[in-house]
């Protein structure tokens, strides 16, 4: 990937995706990279673009190569390595893969959000929990509300009570008291 030296500051230059009379046009630095034929074209994130193709999901790559096949019925961009997808048996139940298509957890979740700080929280349709890269549950399905991992705390709510908890998913503080809390800087 070519850098582009703005003052202090270098940015990577992406791919660039233009849907132009039914087709998708890739370009970089100027240049088509690849025609595409996807009914929709994601940004890149991570060096991948999430695709769909006759209402199935997958992802290329910076070059245009489909190297993840669209055989998914839902999928989210990815995030911390890892993409939330959602299986290709239309159940409706969500799990994660990594960049090499396979999957770290089973696909039995209602609804799958993108790994923050290597936490990746689920849903089991009743209650939120989370689980790890290797796609263990590191935190059981027990609140009504897990926002994503910042800094080690994530946002968290069981019955209309709000506060924080850790990576265990043990409680950390109020909700009001988050300011005054001193973590480990990164």
């Amino acid at each position: 990937m070519s850098t582009k030296n703005n003052g202090d500051k270098f940015e990577q230059q992406r791919p660039i995706v233009i849907k132009k009379a039914g087709k998708v046009i890739l370009f970089k630095d100027g240049e088509v990279i690849a025609m595409l034929d996807y009914d929709y074209v994601d940004a890149f994130y991570e060096g991948l673009a999430l695709v769909r193709k006759n209402g199935k999901y997958g992802f290329i790559n910076e070059t245009g190569e489909e190297v993840i096949p669209c055989i998914y019925a839902g999928a989210n961009r990815f995030s911390g390595g890892y993409a939330a997808i959602r299986d290709k048996e239309e159940t409706c139940r969500w799990g994660y893969i990594d960049k090499n298509n396979k999957p770290i957890s089973e696909f039995k979740y209602y609804a799958a959000y993108n790994f923050h700080e290597g936490i990746g929280v689920v849903y089991d349709g009743k209650y939120f929990g989370a689980i790890d890269t290797n796609g263990r549950e590191i935190i059981p399905c027990k609140f009504n509300f897990l926002g994503k991992f910042e800094n080690g705390l994530a946002h968290a709510c069981v019955n209309a009570k709000y506060f924080y908890v850790d990576r265990d998913g043990n409680y950390v503080c109020d909700e009001l008291d988050k300011p005054s809390i001193k973590t480990k800087s990164r």
